[in-house]
């Protein structure tokens, strides 16, 4: 098995960077920075550059993304996806500064009403990770289900069993985490909507009992989408969000406000928009000492390229 994935990984990035060196290939090129700030300014350790080449190549799908930081390479993954016969295939690899670190196959198909799907794992150094079974349905009068099952070298992992209902604005969903201990989570939700305004209840258990509830509210007052949450835990009161996105001249904005019991604990404010060929996305984190860090990131999309020739 190794030996199979193993050609099968090499197979898969030869076919990749012939492709893309063949003379008239079509592809895309998206590039990126992003400029990393903290309290003492500038920050050169947290900042990145991205490329990705995506093609297509006889019915496959092909991405190749690198990631560089100042230092020098980070990152790289490699990504391909088809459809032989029904089968959605799709494999991923990722690369580090020491060579290859994890991979990813997954082989998925829809028997309506059920999409069935295998995904196995790979990773350094045991090479055999997990491998993860999912079945999922959904009928049209409303009603859900899905499960997965974990299995890793050491055995059975994990089991998620999922059902939900959804009829007249109401959704009730239920899900169960199993381990190999026993039950390791249970969560019970519930979502309503009433008028211009959409009402959840979010009640998780574990084996030793109540965990903690969330109650939020969400609604749309001109074009600007407001929602805020409260948690409880088993000792009370345990935090709050406040959630406020919308645009403005062309500016898209959100920002996520998170209040501890004690009060205020942490602001993220997001502001993107476009400049040009650019696409520009500003992110601030603030807490209750002022500005603690930030990110700037540039990004454009080079189409249509056809190498040996004009884009």
């Amino acid at each position: 098995m190794r030996s199979w994935l193993s050609v099968f990984s090499f197979c898969f990035t030869l076919v990749a960077a012939v492709g893309l060196g063949v003379s008239g290939q079509m592809f895309h090129l998206d590039l990126s920075a992003s400029l990393a700030f903290d309290t003492a300014g500038f920050s050169m350790a947290d900042s990145s550059f991205t490329t990705t080449v995506t093609t297509k190549i006889e019915g496959a799908d092909l991405a190749a993304t690198v990631v560089f930081t100042l230092a020098g390479f980070s990152n790289a993954v490699l990504k391909a996806s088809t459809t032989i016969e029904g089968v959605n295939i799709s494999m991923e690899d990722s690369f580090g500064p020491q060579g290859w670190e994890s991979g990813k196959l997954k082989l998925s198909r829809n028997f309506d009403p059920f999409d069935l799907s295998v995904t196995l794992a790979f990773k350094q150094p045991e090479f055999f990770a997990s491998a993860t079974l999912s079945a999922s349905a959904q009928t049209e009068e409303g009603v859900s289900l899905s499960s997965s099952t974990t299995i890793t070298p050491e055995g059975f992992s994990k089991k998620i069993l999922s059902m939900g209902l959804t009829v007249s604005g109401l959704s009730l969903s239920r899900t169960t985490i199993l381990s190999a201990k026993g039950l390791d989570q249970e969560q019970w939700s519930m979502t309503a909507q009433v008028g211009e305004y959409e009402i959840s209840r979010t009640t998780s258990f574990t084996a030793a009992g109540f965990s903690e509830e969330t109650l939020s509210l969400s609604t749309t007052i001109e074009e600007i989408d407001f929602s805020t949450a409260m948690t409880f835990g088993t000792s009370g009161f345990s935090g709050a969000d406040v959630n406020v996105s919308g645009s403005r001249e062309g500016v898209d904005f959100t920002s996520f406000t998170h209040f501890a019991p004690t009060g205020f604990a942490e602001q993220k404010l997001i502001l993107s928009g476009t400049l040009d060929r650019f696409d520009l996305v500003g992110t601030g984190v603030l807490n209750a000492d002022g500005f603690q860090k930030g990110t700037l990131d540039i990004s454009t999309s080079l189409k249509d390229i056809r190498l040996g020739g004009a884009p």
